[in-house]
């Protein structure tokens, strides 16, 4: 069982770290109650709870019916020299996340682009319009909220927070109060060059959008690296970490024990470990298998019968009960659950987007041995080799913060969710197992990008499935979703 940081602390942690680096700027206003609730997955409770002691502390002012606002104003050493030491012992991250940043959000834009709508795109642009006088400081904020609503008008609930995250690791705001850093990315710092930019999205065109983002990161990373061997040599040398300092997690408020164990049996069921109309273990068996008390297992047994994978019998026990379609019908009546199957979707839609630049990252790396080792796992009774490709791929990414997204978000895919929609292994391996063999010949031919392509085909087939489905199963929110085919 894993173990993980308070709600209130990660909300906490979260807020200050906007703050403090400036994304969070003195007089911005924090979003609302509501979307603090929504956005961090958390209670009414924890969010003001939060609020009261950020309050408390003096880094925001709060009034009735009024946002809370940001009154937290750097030191001179803040802005000084102890800033700079700290952004020159993390200058390795900060490159890392550029770079993620670089292979990982122009697909997300180019297909949040197709998905938004030609009037939500008007609306999103239209400070865009007026900005050609602004500052670099105010153009780089216009710019980063047309992005946040490109993304969420995906309709994905992992994007915006994937590039929050990133966008609050790269210490932009630290960069933009500098003149000399700004001067030597003034090439896209020119307002003519970001205006070009941005409107690549209007015209919705993949490989331009993909094209221009890309170069566009790299070339401010390197001048920012660049910049940063010039201040560290003014302010004299120091130390720099090799351990990255990202951090993110798309479980928050979603990892209780309970929720687990509920998510590891689901995987066991769908893939045959325990097979339809058998008895789960007893709850104490459970409880001492997961360490933890009968308490939780009964929690989670709670869950399973709510969402119809079991039957729970006085005496007899918990019976595995597939295949229950009135159970999902009333499950999407449920705020959680139809919370936890969106987040499920979403993970797919973004794999679907995102595993191709990974993965034509990975293929340089995977030798003979590793190909035999996965053409071996792909052999075995009930394997399921998009499982074994996409761990591989993870192993091999030499990105930080890349390989913590790829591994945080496959955490969610237990693929036992996919499995159990079926009635018999040998027509639900079909499809996806398929598809994943066909990548896996890729891969031997030495055809990356088949190799690539078809691995985000595999995550569309289970997206399109999924989403079919729980679309008529009283989930309209997930017949809105769009497959990212743009690479297929």
């Amino acid at each position: 069982m894993e173990q993980k940081k308070t709600l209130f602390d990660y909300l906490y942690q979260n807020l200050i770290h906007q703050i403090k680096t400036g994304y969070l700027p003195y007089g911005a206003a924090l979003p609302s109650i509501s979307q603090l609730c929504q956005s961090y997955n958390v209670g009414i409770r924890t969010v003001r709870d939060v609020l009261d002691k950020l309050r408390d502390e003096g880094f925001i002012h709060s009034e009735e019916r009024k946002a809370s606002r940001v009154i937290y104003m750097p030191s001179p050493s803040d802005q000084g020299c102890d800033a700079i030491s700290s952004v020159l012992s993390q200058k390795d991250s900060v490159m890392d996340v550029y770079e993620t940043m670089a292979v990982l959000m122009p697909p997300l834009f180019a297909f949040s682009a197709r998905a938004c709508s030609a009037k939500s795109m008007d609306r999103l642009f239209s400070p865009l319009e007026r900005a050609s006088n602004k500052d670099s400081v105010s153009l780089w904020r216009i710019c980063s909220s047309i992005l946040h609503g490109l993304l969420e008008s995906s309709g994905n609930l992992l994007f915006c927070d994937i590039y929050t995250s990133l966008e609050l690791h790269t210490r932009m705001p630290f960069f933009l109060n500098r003149h000399e850093a700004m001067a030597s990315i003034n090439e896209y710092a020119d307002p003519k060059n970001i205006l070009t930019l941005m409107n690549t999205l209007k015209l919705r065109n993949d490989e331009e959008i993909v094209r221009g983002f890309s170069m566009a990161y790299r070339s401010v990373a390197g001048s920012i690296d660049k910049y940063l061997d010039t201040l560290s040599q003014s302010c004299g040398s120091k130390p720099e970490s090799r351990e990255s300092t990202y951090f993110w997690n798309p479980g928050k408020g979603r990892d209780h024990y309970y929720v687990q164990i509920t998510r590891d049996l689901i995987d066991k069921i769908g893939t045959g470990i325990y097979k339809n109309a058998s008895f789960l273990p007893s709850e104490g068996e459970l409880a001492e298998q997961y360490g933890v008390s009968v308490s939780t297992v009964r929690q989670a047994i709670s869950s399973l019968n709510q969402l119809g994978f079991t039957k729970t019998y006085n005496v007899k026990g918990t019976q595995v009960t597939l295949f229950n379609d009135q159970a999902t019908h009333d499950c999407m009546k449920i705020r959680v659950y139809k919370q936890d199957t969106l987040i499920y979707l979403s993970g797919l839609q973004f794999m679907a987007a995102a595993i191709k630049p990974a993965a034509l990252l990975a293929f340089p790396r995977i030798d003979e041995k590793m190909m035999l080792s996965l053409a071996e796992d792909a052999r075995r009774p009930k394997a399921i080799p998009l499982d074994s490709i996409i761990k591989c791929i993870i192993s091999l990414t030499e990105l930080p913060p890349l390989q913590l997204i790829l591994s945080e978000v496959s955490k969610l895919l237990h693929w036992g969710y996919y499995f159990s929609f079926f009635n018999t292994w040998e027509y639900d391996s079909a499809a996806l197992n398929r598809i994943s063999l066909d990548a896996l010949a890729s891969l031997q031919a030495g055809d990356a990008d088949g190799f690539a392509r078809r691995l985000s085909l595999s995550y569309c087939h289970a997206f399109e499935m999924i989403r079919d489905f729980m679309a008529g199963c009283g989930l309209p929110e997930a017949g809105r979703l769009l497959t990212p085919d743009m690479w297929t």
